[in-house]
């Protein structure tokens, strides 16, 4: 084992250039699959938390998504999109996508009615309701959404170069191809780290946002 480490330590030195435009590539596609989930994930679990007939609708199509396999999804879309980085967010979007629509609604289920009614009663507008009451106590679900979805996606993204939009996967498959065990965890390793370390960091986001309420 020491041999192995000793192995994937060097190949990274002899590799650094090509090692940080893969680390690179990688944690540019995650975050940027990551701002697309939210930016529709987070408003499709409010309205499904709102409204159990769209739920019903949504979560079915979300079922059945999760039923692809990733690698099928990447699959599906090359002749769709073409190879590169469009395809990889794509099928990153739709893999990472039901984690925070799913627990945005659980979020606004979990809200207390008598808490809606006493918003109601002090003369909020539905807006307000949204933005001031619905939202930040449904905030420490959201964000355990949120991170369990950046996980997934730092994850998923290894499968990126499969279609060409590069990233760590790069050097995973590089390994398999020469049977070199050090160039797999050369990859695999830095994947597993980033995702170890976007857990922790948005864990401790939440605490500082969110401490009370995930408390209660």
């Amino acid at each position: 084992m020491g041999e192995v480490i000793k192995g994937t330590i060097q190949y990274i030195a002899e590799h650094q250039d090509m090692y940080i435009k893969c680390i690179q590539t990688h944690v540019f596609l995650s975050f940027v699959t990551l701002a697309v989930c939210i930016v529709l994930g987070v408003p499709l679990g409010y309205i499904c938390g709102k409204n159990d007939k769209v739920s019903s609708g949504i979560i079915t199509v979300i079922n059945m998504l999760r039923i692809v396999p990733s690698v099928a999804m990447f699959m599906i879309l090359v002749p769709i999109v073409g190879l590169g980085t469009e395809a990889a967010i794509i099928a990153l979007v739709v893999y990472s996508l039901p984690t925070i629509i799913v627990n945005t609604m659980g979020g606004i289920k979990n809200i207390k009615p008598s808490i809606l009614e006493s918003a109601i009663g002090m003369g909020m507008s539905p807006k307000e309701i949204c933005f001031r009451v619905d939202l930040p106590l449904a905030g420490p679900m959201i964000m355990t959404g949120i991170k369990i979805s950046l996980v997934q996606t730092i994850a998923g993204a290894t499968i990126a170069s499969f279609v060409g939009a590069g990233g760590l996967g790069e050097i995973v498959y590089a390994g398999i191809e020469s049977t070199k065990i050090e160039i797999i965890f050369a990859g695999s390793l830095t994947v597993a780290f980033l995702a170890v370390l976007m857990d922790a960091l948005v864990t401790l986001i939440n605490k500082k946002m969110f401490g009370k309420l995930n408390e209660a």
